[in-house]
């Protein structure tokens, strides 16, 4: 009679050591889909923030400073968020942008809102 309720406690235990395995594979995966929208938030406020700086240094639209932080990035072979930093970080206009700028100066003064 023990024996046999042994062998169902034990059968609960490996019941429950599943459960819980498989409760912090769950929380693992979790944690890491909330690391990576973190992460992807982080990177369009700080892109949200570079397009005010090109705005602002510029006076051009919202939609041709990011076009101006992506061809950057393209031409740079970079990641946006990268020359976002770069952008936030320095109080002047980074080589990139500036050479990118060089390149289409009429489009600049098209682009530009007076």
């Amino acid at each position: 009679m023990w024996e046999k309720r042994v062998t169902v406690l034990e059968q609960e235990i490996d019941a429950a050591r599943q459960l819980i395995s498989g409760l912090l594979g769950d929380n693992a995966a979790l944690a890491e889909t909330v690391e990576g929208l973190q992460g992807a938030l982080d990177s369009r406020i700080l892109i949200e923030q570079a397009k005010g700086v090109v705005m602002g240094r510029l006076d051009v639209t919202a939609e041709f400073a990011f076009e101006i932080l992506r061809t950057a990035a393209r031409d740079d072979r970079e990641k946006i968020g990268v020359v976002a930093a770069t952008i936030v970080a320095s109080r002047r206009t980074p080589a990139e942008i500036a050479k990118s700028l060089r390149e289409e100066p009429m489009r600049l003064e098209e682009e530009r809102l007076n």
